[in-house]
């Protein structure tokens, strides 16, 4: 096996990461990835925060079960939501990389 870098791959890369479908997939990605990030840890964090430094949450509920229980237990439906959200819009991230790569190719032919 050859262990020496492929001198294709540097300039095949900066074709792709110029192509506008490139452009909108990292766009895309940054605009759900980073409010889906701070939805998913700001929740875990104030329901940790709350029970562990106030009394707020360390009522009941329901019977025996307290409140940091029953959010803490919610933090799972959240984290499954925002999983399938992303999984749904990943499906069009995939297509914008493909046309990156289509874009970058047909670049590549033009400049021979």
């Amino acid at each position: 096996m050859d262990d020496r870098p492929d001198d294709r791959r540097e300039p095949r890369a900066a074709a792709v990461i110029a192509t506008p479908a490139f452009t909108e997939l990292v766009r895309s990605r940054r605009r759900f990835v980073l409010p889906a990030t701070a939805a998913g840890f700001g929740a875990y964090l104030v329901i940790i925060v709350i029970s562990g430094f106030t009394d707020a949450l360390s009522g009941p509920a329901l019977g025996v079960v307290s409140w940091t229980f029953v959010l803490t237990a919610l933090v799972f439906p959240l984290v499954w939501l925002l999983t399938g959200l992303y999984v749904r819009r990943a499906q069009r991230w995939d297509e914008l990389a493909d046309e990156a790569f289509a874009e970058a190719a047909r670049g590549s032919e033009v400049g021979r």
